[in-house]
């Protein structure tokens, strides 16, 4: 499925891929292609800070979110961006309504892991920078021996090629597929609470021990999850490891 864009559509979205892809952190510009991960215990920030990105990369580029139904993940966003906004039943009605205009568009559905692929489909053929978020990584594409469906691993491996920004999050960086784990170095990864001894290895062991330390402070602002939420450690970076906090 290829989407159709007018020709000053595509222009601006080929420039902003061309511009200035890092920001003045060092992270991956909002709008720019790339894979971002976002590891945390649940209320710990790690889905409001892929909210949060989403919404402000959706003034550049057209983002479509799978959300699974019933979820508490995007079940609304904010008033200002209301107008750019749509909520579909299908990867073709988003297709229909990036098409039409609209950049932020949820698709709602019982099977994630077959939406998401599709939704990296689109992604892959759109004109220009495109951009695919999921939630929950860890339950739609494990740490198997089974090779990625091949768009999403297109996304994962060759997202500078196709032009894609992916967004992903997860509790389980351990659970999470070694091909989405390994990549991710390449690109942003943010690390919110983490507690499991096994997340915690799988953390130390592909990113860097000395990230335990810093994990242990944040953890400990946490407080399981009564204490202050959004502080974590952004991705490529040296130890010490600084720490961040989202934006209230």
């Amino acid at each position: 499925m290829q989407t159709t864009t007018s020709t000053t559509q595509q222009s601006s979205e080929s420039s902003s891929a061309a511009g200035k892809l890092r920001s003045t952190d060092g992270g991956l510009a909002p709008w720019a292609p790339g894979l971002r991960l976002n590891i945390g215990m649940p209320r710990s920030g790690k889905s409001m800070g892929i909210r949060v990105a989403v919404v402000a990369a959706s003034e550049r580029i057209p983002i479509m979110v799978v959300r699974r139904r019933g979820s508490l993940d995007w079940r609304t966003w904010p008033k200002s961006v209301a107008a750019r906004a749509a909520r579909v039943s299908s990867v073709e009605r988003g297709a229909r309504a990036v098409a039409a205009g609209k950049r932020l568009v949820v698709v709602e559905t019982r099977d994630p892991a077959a939406t998401f692929v599709e939704v990296c489909t689109w992604a892959k053929n759109h004109h220009g920078v495109a951009g695919v978020v999921l939630t929950e990584a860890h339950r739609y594409f494990r740490n198997t021996t089974a090779p990625l469906p091949e768009p999403v691993a297109d996304c994962v491996f060759e997202w500078a090629h196709y032009e894609v920004a992916v967004w992903l999050d997860s509790q389980r960086f351990a659970k999470l597929h070694k091909d989405i784990t390994e990549m991710s170095t390449g690109g942003e990864v943010r690390v919110y609470a983490v507690l499991g001894p096994r997340d915690r290895a799988s953390l130390a062991e592909e990113i860097d021990p000395a990230l335990l330390p810093a994990l242990d402070e944040i953890n400990k602002r946490w407080a399981g999850g009564t204490g202050e939420r959004g502080w974590h450690v952004k991705l490529p970076g040296a130890a010490p490891y600084a720490l961040s906090r989202n934006a209230p």
